[in-house]
Protein backbone atom coordinates (compact mmCIF):
# COMPACT_ATOMS: atom_id res chain seq x y z
CA UNK A 1 0.00 0.00 0.00
CA UNK A 2 0.88 3.75 -0.82
CA UNK A 3 0.46 6.60 0.91
CA UNK A 4 -0.48 9.70 -0.35
CA UNK A 5 2.14 11.43 1.39
CA UNK A 6 4.61 9.06 -0.03
CA UNK A 7 3.18 9.61 -3.59
CA UNK A 8 3.12 12.91 -4.02
CA UNK A 9 6.71 13.57 -2.70
CA UNK A 10 8.51 11.04 -4.83
CA UNK A 11 5.77 10.43 -8.13
CA UNK A 12 7.86 12.68 -10.56
CA UNK A 13 11.09 10.82 -9.63
CA UNK A 14 9.32 7.45 -10.59
CA UNK A 15 9.08 5.76 -14.08
CA UNK A 16 5.67 5.75 -15.61
CA UNK A 17 4.71 2.43 -14.79
CA UNK A 18 5.57 2.90 -11.64
CA UNK A 19 3.72 6.06 -10.79
CA UNK A 20 0.27 3.83 -12.24
CA UNK A 21 1.34 0.70 -9.44
CA UNK A 22 1.54 3.25 -7.03
CA UNK A 23 -1.77 4.75 -7.80
CA UNK A 24 -3.81 1.74 -7.99
CA UNK A 25 -2.16 1.08 -4.31
CA UNK A 26 -2.64 4.67 -3.04
CA UNK A 27 -4.57 4.00 0.60
CA UNK A 28 -5.51 7.55 0.95
CA UNK A 29 -5.90 10.54 -1.25
CA UNK A 30 -4.56 14.32 -0.90
CA UNK A 31 -6.18 17.66 -1.21
CA UNK A 32 -7.70 18.15 -4.83
CA UNK A 33 -4.72 20.86 -5.03
CA UNK A 34 -2.31 18.15 -5.01
CA UNK A 35 -4.05 15.80 -7.46
CA UNK A 36 -4.49 18.20 -9.66
CA UNK A 37 -0.76 19.47 -9.22
CA UNK A 38 0.11 15.94 -10.01
CA UNK A 39 -2.03 15.19 -12.93
CA UNK A 40 -0.58 18.21 -14.60
CA UNK A 41 3.23 17.14 -14.05
CA UNK A 42 2.36 13.64 -15.59
CA UNK A 43 1.03 11.79 -19.28
CA UNK A 44 -2.76 12.50 -19.80
CA UNK A 45 -3.42 8.72 -19.23
CA UNK A 46 -2.07 8.94 -15.55
CA UNK A 47 -3.66 12.29 -15.03
CA UNK A 48 -7.02 10.16 -16.04
CA UNK A 49 -6.33 7.54 -13.59
CA UNK A 50 -5.38 9.52 -10.33
CA UNK A 51 -8.15 11.66 -11.08
CA UNK A 52 -10.35 9.01 -11.20
CA UNK A 53 -8.50 7.30 -8.32
CA UNK A 54 -9.25 10.39 -6.27
CA UNK A 55 -13.35 10.35 -7.59
CA UNK A 56 -13.40 6.91 -6.33
CA UNK A 57 -12.24 7.80 -2.57
CA UNK A 58 -14.56 10.16 -2.77
CA UNK A 59 -13.28 13.21 -3.60
CA UNK A 60 -15.39 15.89 -5.58
CA UNK A 61 -13.93 18.56 -7.77
CA UNK A 62 -15.41 21.63 -8.46
CA UNK A 63 -16.14 23.39 -12.10
CA UNK A 64 -12.86 25.83 -11.43
CA UNK A 65 -10.42 22.13 -10.90
CA UNK A 66 -12.41 21.18 -14.71
CA UNK A 67 -10.92 24.24 -15.46
CA UNK A 68 -7.35 23.68 -14.15
CA UNK A 69 -7.22 19.84 -15.33
CA UNK A 70 -7.60 21.80 -18.91
CA UNK A 71 -5.79 19.57 -21.39
CA UNK A 72 -4.92 16.79 -19.06
CA UNK A 73 -8.62 14.60 -19.17
CA UNK A 74 -10.79 13.93 -21.63
CA UNK A 75 -13.91 15.67 -22.20
CA UNK A 76 -15.75 12.46 -20.99
CA UNK A 77 -13.97 12.95 -17.63
CA UNK A 78 -14.60 16.46 -17.28
CA UNK A 79 -18.45 15.72 -17.89
CA UNK A 80 -18.50 13.07 -15.03
CA UNK A 81 -16.38 15.26 -12.64
CA UNK A 82 -18.91 17.83 -13.59
CA UNK A 83 -22.15 15.74 -13.10
CA UNK A 84 -20.87 14.62 -9.58
CA UNK A 85 -20.15 18.50 -8.23
CA UNK A 86 -23.88 18.99 -9.53
CA UNK A 87 -25.08 16.25 -7.08
CA UNK A 88 -23.64 18.71 -4.41
CA UNK A 89 -26.63 21.19 -4.87
CA UNK A 90 -24.38 23.85 -4.85
CA UNK A 91 -24.27 27.06 -7.61
CA UNK A 92 -22.27 27.27 -10.52
CA UNK A 93 -21.37 31.11 -10.89
CA UNK A 94 -21.39 32.57 -14.77
CA UNK A 95 -17.55 32.68 -14.54
CA UNK A 96 -17.31 29.21 -13.98
CA UNK A 97 -19.58 28.46 -17.10
CA UNK A 98 -17.79 30.56 -18.65
CA UNK A 99 -14.54 29.10 -18.11
CA UNK A 100 -16.04 25.51 -19.14
CA UNK A 101 -16.38 26.43 -22.74
CA UNK A 102 -14.15 24.51 -24.89
CA UNK A 103 -13.36 22.00 -21.61
CA UNK A 104 -17.47 20.43 -21.91
CA UNK A 105 -19.88 19.26 -24.34
CA UNK A 106 -22.34 22.40 -25.44
CA UNK A 107 -25.15 19.76 -23.86
CA UNK A 108 -22.47 19.73 -20.63
CA UNK A 109 -22.56 23.82 -20.56
CA UNK A 110 -26.67 23.98 -20.97
CA UNK A 111 -27.02 21.29 -18.57
CA UNK A 112 -25.36 23.65 -15.98
CA UNK A 113 -27.69 26.44 -16.66
CA UNK A 114 -30.70 24.27 -16.12
CA UNK A 115 -28.87 23.01 -13.21
CA UNK A 116 -28.41 25.98 -11.37
CA UNK A 117 -32.24 26.67 -12.43
CA UNK A 118 -33.27 23.34 -10.67
CA UNK A 119 -31.74 24.36 -7.51
CA UNK A 120 -33.47 27.89 -7.55
CA UNK A 121 -30.81 30.05 -8.86
CA UNK A 122 -32.01 32.34 -11.24
CA UNK A 123 -30.54 34.65 -13.72
CA UNK A 124 -30.77 38.55 -13.94
CA UNK A 125 -30.78 39.71 -17.97
CA UNK A 126 -27.40 40.88 -18.02
CA UNK A 127 -25.93 37.64 -16.39
CA UNK A 128 -27.75 35.89 -19.47
CA UNK A 129 -26.24 38.66 -21.75
CA UNK A 130 -22.72 37.63 -20.21
CA UNK A 131 -23.78 33.73 -21.67
CA UNK A 132 -24.21 34.12 -25.25
CA UNK A 133 -21.97 31.97 -27.12
CA UNK A 134 -21.72 29.62 -24.87
CA UNK A 135 -25.31 28.57 -23.20
CA UNK A 136 -28.01 27.39 -26.38
CA UNK A 137 -30.95 30.09 -27.23
CA UNK A 138 -33.44 27.45 -26.02
CA UNK A 139 -32.14 27.53 -22.46
CA UNK A 140 -31.43 30.85 -22.25
CA UNK A 141 -34.64 31.86 -23.12
CA UNK A 142 -35.53 29.51 -20.12
CA UNK A 143 -33.78 31.74 -17.97
CA UNK A 144 -35.77 34.70 -18.89
CA UNK A 145 -38.64 33.56 -18.60
CA UNK A 146 -37.90 32.74 -14.96
CA UNK A 147 -35.62 35.57 -14.52
CA UNK A 148 -37.58 37.81 -11.78
CA UNK A 149 -35.49 41.09 -12.31
CA UNK A 150 -37.09 43.79 -14.45
CA UNK A 151 -35.31 44.57 -17.91
CA UNK A 152 -34.18 47.46 -19.31
CA UNK A 153 -34.64 48.82 -22.34
CA UNK A 154 -30.90 48.74 -23.21
CA UNK A 155 -30.76 44.77 -22.12
CA UNK A 156 -34.16 44.35 -24.08
CA UNK A 157 -31.85 45.36 -27.33
CA UNK A 158 -29.24 43.67 -26.37
CA UNK A 159 -31.08 40.30 -26.17
CA UNK A 160 -32.39 40.38 -29.47
CA UNK A 161 -30.82 37.73 -31.46
CA UNK A 162 -29.84 35.81 -28.01
CA UNK A 163 -33.20 34.41 -26.94
CA UNK A 164 -36.77 33.75 -28.40
CA UNK A 165 -37.95 37.12 -29.82
CA UNK A 166 -41.54 35.57 -28.92
CA UNK A 167 -40.74 36.33 -25.43
CA UNK A 168 -39.00 39.84 -25.89
CA UNK A 169 -42.04 41.41 -27.00
CA UNK A 170 -44.45 39.96 -24.37
CA UNK A 171 -41.68 41.54 -21.66
CA UNK A 172 -41.78 44.51 -24.03
CA UNK A 173 -45.73 44.46 -24.17
CA UNK A 174 -45.93 44.08 -20.33
CA UNK A 175 -43.43 46.67 -19.42
CA UNK A 176 -44.42 49.02 -22.12
CA UNK A 177 -40.94 50.27 -22.93
CA UNK A 178 -41.86 50.02 -26.99
CA UNK A 179 -38.58 48.68 -27.79
CA UNK A 180 -40.48 46.42 -30.80
CA UNK A 181 -43.05 47.49 -33.10
CA UNK A 182 -46.36 46.08 -31.54
CA UNK A 183 -48.12 46.41 -35.25
CA UNK A 184 -45.32 43.25 -36.96
CA UNK A 185 -47.11 39.89 -37.14
CA UNK A 186 -45.96 37.44 -34.33
CA UNK A 187 -47.19 34.64 -32.21
CA UNK A 188 -48.11 35.28 -29.07
CA UNK A 189 -45.21 33.80 -26.57
CA UNK A 190 -46.88 30.77 -24.75
CA UNK A 191 -45.17 31.11 -20.85
CA UNK A 192 -48.08 28.92 -19.73
CA UNK A 193 -45.27 25.71 -19.73
CA UNK A 194 -42.44 25.17 -17.95
CA UNK A 195 -39.97 24.34 -20.80
CA UNK A 196 -37.27 23.22 -18.47
CA UNK A 197 -39.55 20.59 -17.12
CA UNK A 198 -39.70 17.29 -19.11
CA UNK A 199 -41.91 15.18 -16.61
CA UNK A 200 -45.28 16.55 -18.99
CA UNK A 201 -46.40 15.11 -22.02
CA UNK A 202 -46.36 18.53 -23.96
CA UNK A 203 -43.36 19.22 -25.93
CA UNK A 204 -41.74 22.79 -24.99
CA UNK A 205 -39.20 24.75 -27.03
CA UNK A 206 -36.00 22.64 -26.00
CA UNK A 207 -37.65 19.65 -27.62
CA UNK A 208 -39.01 22.15 -30.74
CA UNK A 209 -34.94 23.09 -31.18
CA UNK A 210 -33.88 19.69 -30.72
CA UNK A 211 -31.81 19.77 -27.59
CA UNK A 212 -34.95 17.85 -24.99
CA UNK A 213 -32.15 15.38 -23.68
CA UNK A 214 -30.71 18.50 -22.17
CA UNK A 215 -33.24 18.96 -19.28
CA UNK A 216 -33.88 15.21 -19.19
CA UNK A 217 -30.15 14.27 -18.70
CA UNK A 218 -30.32 16.73 -16.01
CA UNK A 219 -33.92 15.15 -14.46
CA UNK A 220 -32.29 11.57 -14.65
CA UNK A 221 -28.56 12.04 -13.60
CA UNK A 222 -28.75 14.93 -11.23
CA UNK A 223 -31.92 14.29 -9.47
CA UNK A 224 -32.84 10.91 -10.24
CA UNK A 225 -35.21 9.37 -12.78
CA UNK A 226 -39.11 10.97 -11.56
CA UNK A 227 -40.99 7.53 -13.80
CA UNK A 228 -39.00 5.66 -11.87
CA UNK A 229 -39.32 7.26 -7.98
CA UNK A 230 -43.31 7.26 -9.26
CA UNK A 231 -43.28 3.57 -9.68
CA UNK A 232 -41.84 2.61 -6.56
Amino acid sequence: MTTWKDFYENYDNWAENTVLSRISSLQDIGPSAEVIDCANCISEQVAEKIVRKAISMGMTFTPDDIFELNGMVSESLAKEILERYMKTGKPISVTEIQNLDALVSQESIDMTVLYDMQIGLRFTPKQIIELDGYVSEAVLTEALRRSNTKVSRDELEELDGIVDEKLLRKIDKKQKTHVFDEDDDWDEYDDSYDYADTSGKKPGLLSQLGALYVASEIDKRIFGDKDKKKKK
